[in-house]
């Protein structure tokens, strides 16, 4: 299990290594682009995410869900929105959201 992420992290930053925005080869991907890992709690998600930021030279912004969840209405809101105007001050940045599934507690979302 553990060697085929390996070798789709190397593919992964490989490709984006090749690529640039304007299509030439050699030249680091500008391009935003977006990874979703589900899975079981252990499963290696997080530390998956951790590396294609190492091997690609981002910023990582680890964030739990519990950290951006606040009681005031309005205040999750605002909490995810000042996360992403972080993560664009930082670019390139890889954010990490563990247990995002609890941003959708109690929303009538499975």
């Amino acid at each position: 299990g553990l060697e085929l992420v390996k070798d789709w992290v190397a593919r992964v930053c490989e490709s984006l290594a090749d690529h640039s925005a304007d299509g030439d080869v050699g030249t680091r991907c500008h391009v935003p682009f977006r990874i979703a890992f589900h899975g079981p709690s252990g499963s290696g998600k997080t530390s998956t995410l951790a590396a294609l930021a190492e091997c690609q030279h981002f910023s990582a912004l680890h964030l739990r869900a519990s950290d951006l969840i606040s009681a005031g209405v309005g205040d999750t809101q605002a909490a995810v929105r000042a996360v992403f105007e972080r993560a664009q001050r930082m670019r390139p940045v890889c954010v990490m959201l563990d247990d995002a599934d609890e941003l959708f507690a109690g929303s009538g979302h499975q």
